[in-house]
């Protein structure tokens, strides 16, 4: 879902860092500075095992991508996030279904 003439990888980026952001805000670390692609999800954003689980279900409902549970120990940043969900629009091992909600391709 990208307006005309979006580039569906800035879109997805925009989107994530709004999940993110929308997180980080509710677990009340929002006073920890600016989120970006490369903010650190723990040192940075205080998340903790249990707010990535959190944060992991919010991309894989939003993107409608079923991510794998690896990602839980292995993303350090939202980059990591996006590099899964751009692996899972080029029908990628282990995450599956729509990119974006568009269709998945």
């Amino acid at each position: 879902m990208s307006d005309a003439g979006g580039h569906p990888f800035v879109d997805a980026s925009q989107r994530l860092l709004e999940i993110v952001r929308s997180l980080v805000v509710e677990l009340g670390h929002g006073g920890r500075g600016e989120v970006s692609l490369d903010s650190a999800l723990d040192r940075d954003l205080g998340l903790d095992s249990l707010s990535r689980v959190e944060l992991l279900a919010r991309v894989s409902d939003a993107f409608q991508v079923d991510l794998p549970s690896e990602l839980l120990e292995t993303a350090q940043t939202p980059r990591d996030l996006l590099t899964a969900l751009s692996s899972a629009a080029k029908g990628g091992a282990g995450v599956t279904t729509g990119w974006g909600g568009d269709g998945g391709r």
